[in-house]
């Protein structure tokens, strides 16, 4: 039987290209499989992951990408990514779709470089969504994922850029807690300090999980997609990456049950730690956003 995600055509139109980004463990998954609930699109599976496509093998992890950079080479390389102009296991494990007039990029990698996307390729719509630093903090820790700030840290540019401010801040983080934490912070702040209003459509997790009809047609609004009730269906359902372990796998309440297992000092330390980023704005220790989502969260 033909498989889709080996067998399958695609127009490599990149104006057919919607990016779903955001931290790991946010709902970018979840998300893409609600925007595609009828196979519309080809999901590509996060494939500026340079340890799984081979053309990326020899760019840093992680890679932070100014905004003004103009290396053509680097152009390159990420409009045949952006266009579909790629056949990979990893990236097609999900696809579905035989012939693939448009597509949806699910990518948690990318996040320092949104705005250099936006900048080369306007025509591609970012749809970033934000989730709860603690519950995103937490399902990393139950996957034993590596926080990577090294990785941002040791590049000078993005230092430069974005993260001079914070450096004592962040070269303090000492417990697996506390660096995933502010790995967190630093993502979320870069992408709210690049983009205008107008540029980047920022969805919270937690209303889409509470509100999702409200979520989902503003969604649609600006992606020019017809709404259909059937959507909200697949919310109910686990995405394909849903941890075992998480609370939607175990039939628990998703928004709050992060709460019963952060302890009073990781809980001083959240609070501590969003305030020297700016970013209390969006989160307390409130389950839901302390930002109303009508309220424009862009700095």
């Amino acid at each position: 039987m033909f498989s889709p995600s080996k067998y399958y055509y695609d127009t490599k139109i990149i104006n057919n290209t919607i990016i779903i980004a955001g931290v790991g463990r946010s709902g970018t998954t979840l998300l893409a499989e609600t925007i595609n609930y009828d196979n519309k699109f080809r999901l590509m599976f996060e494939p500026f992951n340079k340890y799984k496509v081979k053309a990326l093998s020899e760019m840093n992890y992680r890679l932070y990408i100014p905004h003004l950079n103009n290396n053509i080479k680097l152009k390159e390389k990420y409009y045949k990514i952006l266009s579909g102009d790629i056949r990979n296991k990893w990236v097609d494990q999900y696809n579905k779709k035989y012939f693939c007039v448009n597509r949806i990029i699910k990518e948690i990698r990318i996040n320092q470089n949104l705005k250099w996307i936006k900048i080369n390729f306007p025509e591609i719509p970012i749809v970033y969504i934000v989730r709860h630093p603690c519950a995103v903090t937490l399902s990393k820790l139950r996957l034993n994922w590596d926080d990577h700030l090294f990785e941002y840290i040791g590049q000078i540019e993005l230092v430069n850029d974005h993260l001079k401010p914070y450096i004592d801040i962040i070269n303090s983080a000492k417990t697996a807690y506390e660096k995933h934490l502010i790995m967190w912070c630093i993502e979320n702040l870069i992408v709210l300090n690049s983009f205008k209003k107008e540029e980047i459509f920022i969805i919270f997790y937690e209303y889409l999980i509470t509100d999702p009809v409200k979520s989902i047609k503003k969604l649609y609004k600006h992606l020019n997609l017809n709404f259909n009730n059937k959507i909200i269906d697949t919310l109910s359902k686990s995405s394909l990456q849903t941890n075992p372990q998480s609370a939607i796998s175990r039939a628990k309440n998703i928004i709050n049950d992060w709460t019963h297992y952060v302890n009073d000092e990781q809980k001083q330390y959240t609070r501590n730690i969003l305030n020297e980023f700016n970013l209390d704005h969006l989160y307390t220790l409130d389950p839901l956003p302390f930002i109303n989502e009508n309220d424009d969260l862009l700095f």
